[in-house]
């Protein structure tokens, strides 16, 4: 009996904490998602002289070239050349590669590079049939989020005030901008990665929200003035 008045009372507080929000479900929302780099350029045959190798990373048997030309082209390579980057103006310690895990179904490695002042490519990578694949491509932040509570990590794009979600539902890549939602002029968006909450706000309205198994939750507030 004892196990049971605990249940409930966990239930019955979830269910409180939601009581003065309203929802809508993320996929009536969404759009198939198709991740794309105007710098991936698979099997590209380009002639070059490489003068400096600014990375050199092996992950799973592939070893992976980042080179710089003579003429401040940056490339992207294993074997055959698959992102070429015309003209690289910044410093060589903005390219990176890191490796995900569970990443929307997939593990693999991440090639990122600033491309401006507030702006950066971070392309989640993969192999197919002995080929890269681009999974997903965030600007400026990638956060790694389970929203749907299906054990794997799903993408949080926090950029210029807007925020993207690309998530795996039912074996399928779905993009969304959260902000657009509301349809809502002049909305600025904010993300709390720690908390896992998100704020639009504008001179009249605060919103405040949080996704759970694929479902936004959101409470709107009237600015005071």
């Amino acid at each position: 009996m004892k196990r049971y008045l605990i249940l409930l009372l966990i239930f019955l507080f979830s269910c409180s904490g939601k009581a003065d929000y309203s929802s809508v479900k993320l996929i009536d929302y969404s759009s198939p998602y198709e991740a794309i780099s105007e710098y991936y350029k698979p099997g590209a045959s380009l002639n070059y002289t490489l003068i400096e190798r600014i990375i050199e990373y092996n992950y799973n048997g592939n070893t992976i070239v980042v080179g710089k030309t003579a003429g401040g082209d940056v490339f992207f390579a294993t074997g055959e050349i698959y992102f070429w980057i015309e003209d690289y103006p910044y410093p060589n310690d903005n390219i990176k590669i890191t490796e995900y895990k569970n990443v929307l179904g997939h593990d693999g490695i991440i090639f990122s590079f600033i491309e401006g002042a507030n702006s950066s490519s971070i392309i989640y990578l993969y192999w197919e049939d002995n080929s890269i694949k681009i999974l997903a491509v965030c600007n400026k932040s990638n956060f790694e989020v389970d929203i749907n509570g299906d054990g794997i990590s799903d993408l949080i794009s926090y950029y210029n005030y807007t925020i993207q979600i690309i998530y795996l539902y039912q074996n399928k890549l779905y993009t969304v901008n959260i902000g657009e939602i509301f349809n809502t002029e002049g909305l600025i968006g904010n993300y709390d990665a720690e908390n896992n909450r998100f704020e639009f706000s504008s001179y009249e309205i605060i919103i405040e929200c949080f996704i759970e198994k694929n479902v936004l939750y959101y409470k709107t507030m009237e600015v005071s003035t």
